[in-house]
């Protein structure tokens, strides 16, 4: 083999290192960041929660209120 394909070659397998090593940097992000938007969107899931339970207490108040006491 002539120097010119070995400096080729071992260029190659260096890219191929560094390419290897960054998808896996970008999957183990990717865990993170799929972990992280499951738990905001279980936090969202559960205020949406409390605000529509807020929300009927509200309109039960304001019912009770309109209908008021019958003469």
């Amino acid at each position: 083999m002539s120097p010119e394909t070995i400096a080729v070659a071992s260029v190659g397998i260096a890219l191929a290192g560094l390419i290897v090593g960054f998808w896996r940097d970008v999957r183990g992000e990717m865990k993170a960041l799929t972990k992280r938007v499951d738990d905001l969107t279980e936090r969202v899931n559960n205020v949406s929660e409390r605000v529509s339970r807020i929300e009927g207490l509200i309109e039960g108040l304001i019912g009770r209120r309109s209908s008021g006491p019958k003469p």
